[in-house]
């Protein structure tokens, strides 16, 4: 068996015939070239991730919004007989305008787990838990949050949208829990309290840019007559 000879000095020429000896003398190297690169990114991480272009910020005040021109009237009266016992057409109806109006914050299943809602403090409701609500769980204190909303929980107001539209909303959440029944007297106070049966005045819409060359033109002639 042949013994491998301890050498005093390098031999580099026998170094160039077998390359794999070199391979311990470069990897301290190597490590010490990482090491100074690892050091100065942790020291400069500030620097490398900083962001010289400074954010666009656009002034919402500045951008005037764009509302459509439509004609007032009175939206059909609310049927107060539906309201105990509301039809598929209802609830189905209800889900699209849950969809469209409530899905971003209370999520789909109605569990407050919307992607719009995870900022917000407190987390919006979920609909299949009943306890402590603000206003409460029976359906006239459902109407009145939707009416009036909740300002100290987030929660936005949908008085723009018809009373019927919002009854179809609250009939659709009730089918995630067993929900309070609702009783005569507590429809007939809703009414007299929202005046549903009785149908609700729409006023009339401009565009704000319209309005605004209204307010101008008004003023414009009252200063003219003034002067006159």
């Amino acid at each position: 068996m042949s013994k491998k000879r301890i050498e005093s000095e390098i031999e580099f020429k026998n170094l160039l015939k077998n390359p794999l000896r070199l391979f311990g003398w470069i990897y301290p190297y190597l490590f010490l070239i990482f090491l100074v690169i690892g050091i100065f990114y942790v020291k400069n991480m500030d620097n490398v991730s900083l962001n010289t272009l400074s954010p666009v910020i656009t002034d919402s005040l500045a951008v005037p919004a764009k509302i459509e021109m439509k004609k007032g009237g009175i939206l059909p009266a609310v049927d107060l007989t539906k309201i105990k016992s509301p039809g598929e057409e209802i609830i189905s109806k209800g889900k699209e305008l849950y969809n469209a109006n409530c899905l971003s914050c209370h999520g789909a299943e109605g569990k407050g787990d919307g992607t719009a809602g995870a900022v917000l403090n407190p987390k919006p409701r979920n609909f299949h838990t009943l306890e402590g609500w603000t206003n409460g769980t029976e359906f006239g204190q459902l109407y009145k949050t939707l009416q009036e909303g909740i300002i100290k929980n987030g929660m936005a107001a949908y008085e723009y949208l018809a009373p019927s539209d919002r009854i179809a909303i609250i009939q659709y959440i009730r089918t995630f829990a067993e929900y309070p029944e609702i009783g005569d007297e507590e429809i007939s106070t809703l009414d007299q309290q929202y005046n549903l049966s009785a149908g609700t005045q729409v006023p009339n819409q401009i565009p704000v840019s319209l309005a605004i060359d209204k307010l101008i033109n008004e003023y414009k002639s009252e200063q003219s007559e003034k002067q006159n």
